[in-house]
């Protein structure tokens, strides 16, 4: 289980990658890495803009 506050993220082992993360602010959220994914249409998949200096 992780602290408040801590994240997680983890690498493919063969090739190190980043492959997820658990979300700090969110611990029962997970970031993906959709590139890892195979047989997926990247271009049909919505984009949520984010203003990356808000963030803090």
């Amino acid at each position: 289980m992780l602290a408040a506050g801590q994240s997680a993220t983890h690498f493919c082992a063969r090739c190190v990658v980043y492959t997820f993360h658990r979300k700090r602010p969110q611990p029962d959220q997970f970031g993906i890495n959709v590139f890892c994914l195979e047989d997926l249409d990247i271009a049909a998949l919505p984009v949520r803009a984010t203003d990356g200096a808000q963030c803090r």
